[in-house]
């Protein structure tokens, strides 16, 4: 695994800025930027001192989707598509 985060935050002058930090991967979320997003998105939407919040991706890339590749890795305890869903939904 990747010794940096996978998801990078700055707060500079009002402006906090999520970097996808996978460009070997073009970006392809992963569980932890997915989590990182689910957890950091609305603690900054909360903070007063944020007025705008940009997601940008590392390298030539924004952003490739889902790492499908690593979701085909997963073992037996994968979750259907439906769960996975429903978690990253709540």
């Amino acid at each position: 695994m990747n010794a940096l985060p996978e998801l990078l935050e700055t707060i500079e002058d009002g402006i906090a800025t999520l970097t996808f930090n996978r460009p070997e991967r073009m970006n392809a979320l992963s569980t932890p930027i997915m989590e990182g997003l689910l957890h950091g998105l609305p603690r900054l939407a909360g903070d007063p001192a944020v007025k705008v919040i940009v997601l940008t991706g590392a390298g030539r890339a924004f952003c490739a989707g889902g790492d499908v590749k690593s979701m085909a890795a997963d073992g037996p305890e994968r979750r259907s598509v439906a769960e996975a869903t429903l978690r990253f939904r709540q």
